[in-house]
């Protein structure tokens, strides 16, 4: 492999080295290095010669794609109201494709599992919340800006700045509080009682319900970087909550 060069070879990055043997085995390697600010059709040009003469290089050019992510959601709310003991769990994965136009964006859209349920001691004495379903979950944008580099003993090192706008939609438990019949406490009339997503809005508060900074980055394993929220909805759940940032494997950069 000769030849060797950048396309375009203005303000583009470097590759490196010009020229390369390719044996039984042993591949050819190229190192291309990115400009700090891409330019259009950053990538990189490859010539070939064979035994035989001029190898016709149909595979020769190289061009930087965008990356593809997975954005992975998962959150515990358990109650700790007396008169309504209740547990919720949601997860969601959304693949992320490109914003056209804005470089470093990513937007996607997915749906939310929920199941919510009193846990097997419950009080017959109190409020029955239960419901299990899916609901829309987006990410209206999410900018994702990562610098990484090689630490001691090659290992991953890097920092990462990254701004999610997000919105869950309602989920749809209902609410049977608890009434007194012959003396017996039974549950009551079902009513509307979306308690997941209320219960999340609460433990987020106004900073966080739709926005979130801050992430810590990770580079390991394919995952990029992770934000973990806790909170206590004013002293009536424990909340935990963690999002995830992963690099998409060829299955899921491409849904059907």
């Amino acid at each position: 492999f000769k030849e060797a060069r950048e396309r375009p070879r203005e303000g583009n990055g470097r590759v490196s080295p010009r020229e390369h043997k390719s044996q039984s085995g042993t591949p050819a390697t190229f190192t291309y290095k990115m400009p700090g600010k891409r330019v259009k059709h950053s990538g990189f040009f490859v010539g070939a010669v064979s035994r035989a003469g001029v190898a016709e290089a149909k595979e020769g050019e190289w061009e930087v794609a965008d990356a593809s992510y997975v954005l992975e959601f998962q959150s515990r709310i358990v109650s700790r109201e007396i008169t309504e003991p209740v547990e919720s769990v949601a997860g969601a994965k959304v693949v992320l494709t490109p914003v056209e136009g804005k470089e470093g964006w990513y937007r996607g859209s997915g749906m939310l599992g929920y199941q919510t349920g009193p846990p097997p001691n419950r009080d017959p004495c109190s409020n029955l919340v239960m419901g299990h379903g899916t609901t829309g979950f987006e990410v209206a944008g999410i900018s994702i800006k990562l610098s990484e580099g090689t630490g001691a003993g090659s290992s991953q090192t890097g920092s990462t700045d990254i701004e999610l706008h997000y919105l869950i939609h309602p989920t749809h438990e209902t609410v049977r509080p608890w009434t007194m019949v012959e003396f017996k406490c039974v549950p009551g009339k079902q009513l509307p009682d979306p308690f997941f997503y209320m219960m999340y809005a609460v433990a987020r508060g106004a900073d966080e319900i739709n926005l979130l900074k801050g992430w810590t980055y990770v580079g390991k394993d394919g995952v990029v970087a992770r934000k973990v929220l806790r909170g206590n909805c004013g002293d009536s759940c424990e909340d935990q909550t963690i999002f995830t940032l992963k690099e998409a494997d060829d299955g899921a950069a491409q849904p059907k």
